[in-house]
C-alpha cells in the first residue's frame, strides 16, 4: 500500500505540472473506495477544471477512477466520478462545496471525497 500511495503522490504531481497552467486554478480531490465498510483504495488527484484526470490501481483490488471536476457560479464544485473497480462500478455525480467532505454508496460500493482549490 505504501508504494501505491508513492506512485499516487508523483502521479497527481505530474498531472498538477502538465494539466494546468500557471494562470489556471487547479483542484485537489482526495477520494476514498470503500466496499462493505472496508477501505480498498485511496487516491488524491489534481485535476485542471472542465478536463478528465485518471487514476488507477493494481491488484486484487484493482480499479480506475475518472474525475472531471467543474466549479459552479455559486462557489462549489460539481464533481463527476466514473469508477470501475473488482467490487463494482458507478458513475456518481456530486456538488461538493470545497473542503466538505461527500460521500456516495451504492450496495456495498462506496466513495468518499473532498475536494478543494490549489493553486498550480
Amino acid at each position: 500500500m505504501h508504494a501505491f500511495r508513492v506512485l499516487a503522490v508523483f502521479a497527481a504531481t505530474l498531472l498538477m505540472a502538465f494539466s494546468a497552467s500557471a494562470d489556471d486554478e487547479a483542484y485537489r480531490v482526495e477520494t476514498r473506495l470503500l466496499e462493505s465498510d472496508r477501505q480498498f483504495a485511496q487516491a488524491v488527484l489534481i485535476v485542471a477544471p472542465n478536463t478528465r484526470a485518471t487514476m488507477a490501481g493494481g491488484g486484487d483490488d484493482f480499479y480506475t477512477l475518472d474525475v472531471v471536476v467543474t466549479p459552479l457560479d455559486d462557489g462549489n464544485l460539481k464533481v463527476e466520478f466514473v469508477l470501475d473497480s473488482a467490487h463494482g462500478a458507478m458513475t456518481p455525480t456530486v456538488i461538493a462545496e470545497p473542503y466538505k467532505p461527500v460521500s456516495v454508496s451504492t450496495g456495498g460500493l462506496a466513495l468518499k471525497m473532498v475536494a478543494r482549490p490549489v493553486q498550480s
